[in-house]
């Protein structure tokens, strides 16, 4: 029964689960989740029950370190009862297997603390491994599950003498070497304060419309015998052609964001307020919203970006009045950069929103002031 419960709520969790920031270096993680210890039979302690936190870091790109320390109690078969600790430092390989989760795999350190007596520290060292999922919660949350295998050798703690669990030193017990095992769940956050500082966001550019030709003047009435017939009038200008070449400019206007995020600025705000007012003045033209996303970050997740990007644009479009049947979506992620250079200018010019039109282009109305 516990087994189908813990099944259906990680299945809840992928289905509300959201894309993960891109794991770049710099990228913090804090978490806080609880422990389950299965302890080795050959000890001298019952199975504990923990609650921990973690600290990571990545290094690299998909390469993390962290620590982790837990805090529950144990009780030996006399009932004698002591601080349980488990302490480790990984280096951990993040493997997005989707836009929504990570395949985690770790090893390192690994330390056991059964609280300090009046004679010998009742503790274990050894060599630990982890595996795991993260799963995405939204842009900067996510739950993490993991198993853990932590292996105390004899080698490195037969010089610690005896385990001593009571502080009178009774109930003495030779060292073994010892398996743990493990289970954690919990939450973690998740940000990149370095690059977000680093950005320097380039504020979208703004098309100018084109200035009306000047209107060439009439040639004046030759003169003529039948002085008595008005002049012809001269043929009006026709200025569809002019109309809609302004109209599509501002349609045609970019849209860029700051790093790893979707929201839509204030720059951004006032571009989409142009093209609503044109969207509105035009009902038979149909717009596809292009989303994009600079090369950080894994394909999966940079689709599920540039997705929420365009989707962003598309709800304060429909915001402004603008009829959901005029616009459509598509995310083109990282495949289409405008700038290759791989700088922190090159990739804000990549975050953006770019907008094609699908039909109803051919003769468009400017909204009348």
């Amino acid at each position: 029964m516990r087994t189908r419960r813990m099944a259906g709520a990680v299945l809840a969790l992928l289905v509300v689960a959201g894309p993960l920031p891109a794991q770049q270096p710099g990228m913090v993680e804090l978490g806080t989740f609880g422990r389950f210890s299965r302890l080795d039979r050959r000890g001298e302690f019952d199975d504990a029950m923990s609650l921990s936190g973690r600290v990571g870091v990545f290094i690299l790109p998909q390469v993390s370190l962290e620590v982790d320390i837990s805090r529950g109690r144990v009780e030996d078969p006399q009932g004698v009862q002591s601080n349980f600790t488990p302490f480790h430092a990984r280096l951990l390989y993040n493997r997005p297997i989707s836009a929504r989760t990570d395949l985690v795999l770790g090893a390192g350190y690994a330390q056991y603390d059964y609280g300090r007596t009046t004679q010998v520290p009742a503790d274990e060292y050894g060599v630990g491994g982890l595996a795991g999922l993260r799963i995405g919660l939204g842009e900067s949350v996510a739950f993490r599950l993991d198993g853990t295998v932590d292996v105390m050798p004899v080698t490195w703690n037969a010089n610690r003498g005896v385990a001593v669990r009571r502080p009178d030193g009774s109930a003495v017990a030779t060292f073994k070497g010892r398996t743990h095992l493990g289970l954690q769940a919990g939450v973690s956050l998740l940000w990149n304060a370095r690059q977000r500082r680093m950005e320097s966001p380039i504020p979208a550019a703004v098309a100018e419309p084109a200035p009306a030709p000047a209107e060439a003047p009439q040639p004046a009435p030759e003169p003529s015998v039948r002085a008595a017939e008005p002049p012809a009038e001269p043929a009006p200008v026709d200025r569809t052609a002019e109309e809609t070449a302004r109209a599509l400019a501002i349609i045609e206007e970019v849209v860029h964001f700051d790093f790893d995020r979707s929201e839509i600025r204030a720059d951004a705000l006032a571009v989409l307020t142009r093209k609503a007012e044109v969207l509105r003045a035009n009902p038979n033209l149909v717009v596809r919203i292009e989303g994009h996303a600079d090369e950080r970050g894994s394909t999966e997740y940079n689709l599920a970006l540039g997705q929420r990007r365009a989707d962003a644009v598309r709800d304060q479009l429909v915001a402004l009045g603008v009829a959901a049947s005029q616009l459509e979506t598509v995310s083109m992620g990282e495949s289409r950069p405008v700038d290759t250079a791989g700088t922190e200018e090159a990739w804000a010019r990549n975050r953006r929103a770019e907008f094609r039109v699908v039909r109803g282009g051919e003769a468009l109305r400017l909204p009348q002031q």
